[in-house]
Formats: C-alpha cells, structure tokens, sequence
C-alpha cells in the first residue's frame, strides 16, 4: 500500500532528505526468514536492506562500489595487456579484434559462471 499525500517537508537528516513515505507488504514466513537473513548478512537494517534492494530494483540506487572497482580493474588490466602486447609486435588490429570479442563474450560467460555456483553439486 502507497501513501499518495507525502508529509510536510520536514528538516534534512544526516545529510539526507526525510523519508515520510511507508510501503508496506506481507510475506510468508520463510520469506521473511529470508529477508532477515539477507539483511543480517549485509550487516543492515530489515529496513535499510529493503530500501536499497527497491530502489536498485527500480533503478534508482547508488552506485554500487564494488561494480565500480570491478569495472576499474577490468580497464587497468585490459590497458596494461594492451601495452605488453603491443611492446610484443602483437598487431593493434589483432588486439581491438580480440578486445571486441571477448566484449562480446562476456555476458555468455558470465551466465555460465554462475550456473556452475547456483547448481547442485551431485555426491557420488
């Protein structure tokens, strides 16, 4: 349920505007167990987990730092092979062409990856 009528503009907290609106909803006993738990684990708030998994949902959240430093890595090693490459007489087309593919590689890969963390492993 969403209250249409925000609350009168109210003094700025912590460095961040006053939150007056609530959302509510219901959930089933091993979802809330669920929501605890992820929440616990990244050390929040019930309340601020929700709060940052909605909004990232919704597309409006912070961005998330270790995407960031990720995304940053990626470039640095990408860049430095590029310098090694090239001090080895490796051709820049042949370097742009395999920076291409595997560009467009990654998300297969990436899909892949984490198909083998979320299957069951089998005991034999």
């Amino acid at each position: 349920m969403f209250s249409s009528e925000p609350e009168p503009q109210k003094p700025r907290i912590r460095g961040r505007d006053y939150r007056g609106i609530t959302v509510n909803t219901k959930l089933t006993g091993q979802e809330n167990e669920t929501v605890l738990n992820a929440a616990r684990t990244a050390g929040k708030t019930v309340g601020e987990w929700l709060r940052e998994v909605a909004l990232k949902a919704a597309g409006n959240a912070e961005p998330d730092p270790t995407f960031t430093e990720v995304v940053y890595s990626r470039n640095a090693i990408l860049s430095l092979l590029q310098m090694v490459a090239q001090k080895a007489g490796v051709a820049q087309d042949a370097i742009a062409k395999s920076a291409t593919s595997l560009r467009q590689e990654k998300h297969q890969q990436a899909v892949k990856t984490m198909e083998q963390y979320t299957q069951p492993t089998s005991t034999k």
